[in-house]
C-alpha cells in the first residue's frame, strides 16, 4: 500500500464555518475525482485548526498515490476553495506498518 500525504497551510486563519464548508466541498467535488483510480483504498482530510489541512490518500499502487497528488494540484488550480490554501508539502511513499482495529473492537 502507498500513501500520498499533503499538508496545506492556509494563507490566513480560517473560521470553523469555512473549514466545514471546505470539508463538504472536498467530499463533493474532489473525492469523486480520485476514488475511481485503480487501487483506491481510502482518503482522509484532517482539520488541524485554522491554519492547516492535512490529507492522506491511500492506494494499492505507487502510481495511484502519485496520480492523486497530480489531480489534487489540478483541482486547486481550477476550483475556487472557501479557504485559500498554499502549495502543499507532499510526502509519498510505501506504507510499511498498517493496523486497523476490527469493527466493533473498541
Amino acid at each position: 500500500m502507498f500513501a500520498a500525504i499533503r499538508s496545506y497551510q492556509t494563507t490566513s486563519p480560517a473560521s470553523q464555518e469555512l473549514r466545514d464548508q471546505l470539508a463538504r466541498e472536498i467530499e463533493r467535488d474532489f473525492l469523486p475525482k480520485i476514488e475511481h483510480l485503480s487501487g483506491f483504498h481510502g482518503y482522509y482530510a484532517v482539520d488541524c485548526g485554522e491554519n492547516r489541512l492535512v490529507t492522506i490518500s491511500l492506494f494499492e499502487t505507487e502510481a495511484g498515490a502519485t496520480e492523486s497528488t497530480r489531480i489534487a494540484a489540478e483541482h486547486l488550480k481550477t476550483n475556487k476553495m472557501p479557504v485559500e490554501l498554499g502549495s502543499p508539502d507532499v510526502a509519498e511513499g510505501e506504507v510499511k506498518v498498517l493496523r486497523e482495529a476490527a469493527i466493533g473492537a473498541h
